[in-house]
């Protein structure tokens, strides 16, 4: 939701002014909708499209970074590899299948880490 509203509305608005005989409704959420279900023309979508019959066109990339406060650091100190996060306190978003996997590139290959929230998913708060 927030990419649509900081970059996807303002390019909107400003098309929209450009051509007022067009209608354009938005529908900004977190979750991958059907196109077709949903009767959708268009769609900006950041991940894996999940339908094969529906034309795209790559308009950019997305680098995920992993971010610690600095009480995390202070309590369990800086992860030194991929897998020091297994089993670290994190805060995933629920609403977000696309990164239940961490995925790292490091000199020995691919490095897959599947972190896990602790329950109740609000993860560490120091």
């Amino acid at each position: 939701m927030l990419f649509g509203e900081l970059f996807v509305t303002p390019l909107l608005v400003d098309y929209l002014d450009q051509y007022p005989q067009i209608q354009a409704k938005a529908l900004l959420v977190d979750r991958v909708v059907n196109m077709a279900e949903e009767d959708i023309d268009v769609a900006i979508r950041i991940g894996d499209l999940p339908e094969n019959n529906l034309h795209r066109v790559k308009v950019g990339t997305v680098r995920r970074v992993i971010c610690a406060s600095p009480g995390f650091l202070a309590e369990y100190g800086r992860p030194q590899r991929p897998n020091d996060l297994r089993d670290a306190s994190v805060v995933l978003a629920a609403s977000s299948t696309l990164v239940s996997d961490w995925k790292f590139m490091g000199p020995e290959g691919a490095i897959t880490v599947r972190p896990h929230p602790p329950a109740g998913g609000l993860g560490h708060q120091p």
